[in-house]
């Protein structure tokens, strides 16, 4: 399936979020030890972020997974 197929979901609060806290995509990649390229596609959800991952950046953002993902993680109700 190429990335065309695939049904994408941007995840606009990951980016409301990074850009609150006056974050590059790059600042946040060095921020967590990943690439930058990596930030972009799952910032575009081309790409879904391990769960060590997501809790990275949740982390750096000073939010939590069902803020930042709520397409990946859904709260019990």
């Amino acid at each position: 399936m190429n990335v065309a197929q695939k049904n994408i979901t941007r995840r606009d609060q990951m980016k409301v979020l990074r850009k609150k806290l006056n974050l590059s995509q790059h600042d946040l990649a060095m921020k967590i030890g990943c690439t930058e390229n990596h930030i972009r596609f799952i910032e575009r959800g081309i790409n879904d972020p391990s769960s060590r991952m997501a809790n990275a950046i949740c982390h750096a953002l000073k939010s939590d997974v069902y803020t930042v993902f709520p397409d990946i993680f859904k709260k019990n109700s």
